[in-house]
């Protein structure tokens, strides 16, 4: 018999250890993006690729950040509501604090 057990990773935490270094991680990466995102926005090029991209950072920080106090739920939120509005100038500088 063949076990036939799911072998897909996982997309939660669970897949990863060390859940300071994922949060680093993350923060980094939408770091990177928004800034892409601000370029491409500058630019008049098409966005879309970068807003789904940080849609889901925005998606697996929520739960990591809610295990540390800073930024904060309301600071999240602020920075959620800036990339809704397409504030992307503030929402880098926001970011990068």
């Amino acid at each position: 018999m063949t076990d036939k057990t799911n072998t897909k990773p996982k997309n939660g935490l669970s897949r990863h250890y060390n859940a300071s270094q994922l949060r680093t991680d993350t923060w980094n990466n939408l770091k990177q993006a928004v800034k892409h995102l601000e370029e491409k926005h500058k630019s008049q090029a098409d966005t879309a690729k970068h807003r789904e991209q940080i849609q889901d950072i925005f998606e697996l920080l929520e739960p990591i950040e809610s295990y540390w106090a800073f930024p904060g739920k309301e600071a999240m939120q602020q920075l959620e509501t800036l990339f809704e509005r397409q504030e992307y100038h503030l929402l880098t500088n926001a970011v990068n604090r």
